[in-house]
């Protein structure tokens, strides 16, 4: 059973190499337009929230054995829907020219130089930090939930189960349903600040003040609100790069929105971990000076996303606007 557990991480790491959302980001990017991306990447993100929802009930129809059997019967069903639904635009020699240039390295090299540029000039680089401050909060109030639920409430794990799905259900609901008329009713900027807006107020603030456990379901509920900014920030790195880089680049660009949610999802944890340990000794004994700090994190995505130059929030062309609502 020891030895084990070494196997699971093996595992874990051989299937992280090429990340599913990765992978499918990249495609996303190729078939779809500028104006129709917020939308196509929440909704990715809210496909991936729902095993938040679906986990906890699986749990009660799969043990330890069977676990990793259904794991892979999903895998191999998303392998089969991949190569059998989804299409392809290269052909066969060019996918095999790009593998071989790759393998050299040369051609990564350049792109990531390329990419890497464009955001070193002026304030570009300030929606790299909008999207690691975003990921970074969303990463750490995630990680935290348990112990201040447990430190504050006496939750249990049978109670936090409840509280997690609560939480899954209603990030989905607000990334699958809320993005697109809440873009289009306050555009990418205002969309983004509402997001960061509410974290600060109604997530921050609530666990600050709250008083009774009745009260974390409603902020909970309300709270799926903090999560659509996230995939609007990735969809605007991608079409501001885009019009500046060769097509084929923005699959470095993909990579690298990907790369800072990564960071971020290990810096974000640590960080509010360690905050919330700190004023957990005695004599600090506070439970919720971690929320100040995702408080102030809030503050500081709303102050740099004012700061973004209006050129980051270009969607495309107004006809271009046009042909999607149509199609939609």
């Amino acid at each position: 059973a020891g030895a084990s557990i070494y196997y699971v991480f093996g595992a874990g790491v051989l299937t992280s190499i090429v990340s599913g959302n990765v992978s499918f980001n990249m495609w996303l990017v190729e078939y779809t337009r500028p104006s129709g991306r917020p939308v196509v990447f929440a909704r990715l993100a809210a496909a991936s929230t729902i095993e938040g929802i679906i986990a906890p009930l699986a749990t009660k129809f799969v043990d330890r054995d069977t676990a990793p059997v259904f794991v892979m019967l999903f895998m191999l069903a998303g392998l089969a829907i991949a190569i059998c639904f989804l299409p392809k635009r290269r052909s066969a020699a060019a996918t095999q020219e790009g593998m071989s240039r790759a393998v050299k390295g040369t051609l990564t090299l350049v792109r990531i130089r390329r990419v890497a540029s464009y955001f070193l000039r002026g304030s570009n680089s300030l929606i790299l930090l909008v999207n690691a401050i975003g990921g970074t909060v969303t990463a750490g109030m995630a990680s935290i939930y348990f112990f201040f639920l447990k430190e504050k409430f006496g939750m249990g794990m049978q109670d936090f189960g409840l509280v997690f799905g609560v939480l899954s259900l209603s990030h989905a609901v607000c990334q699958l349903f809320l993005v697109k008329p809440l873009k289009r009713l306050l555009g990418l900027r205002g969309t983004i600040l509402l997001s960061f807006t509410c974290a600060a107020t109604i997530t921050c603030l609530g666990y600050i003040l709250v008083s009774s456990v009745r009260f974390v379901y409603i902020i909970l509920i309300v709270g799926g609100l903090n999560v659509i900014g996230g995939p609007i920030v990735a969809a605007m790195v991608t079409n501001m790069v885009e019009p500046h880089v060769p097509a084929e680049d923005l699959a470095v660009t993909v990579g690298m929105v990907q790369s800072c949610g990564a960071f971020a999802g290990l810096f974000g944890p640590w960080l509010f971990r360690a905050v919330f340990s700190y004023f957990l000794q005695p004599g600090r004994h506070s439970t919720e000076m971690v929320w100040v700090l995702a408080l102030l994190l809030n503050l500081a995505g709303i102050a740099l996303t004012l700061c973004l130059p209006m050129r980051a929030f270009d969607t495309g062309s107004p006809a271009e606007c046009s042909q999607l609502s149509t199609a939609s």
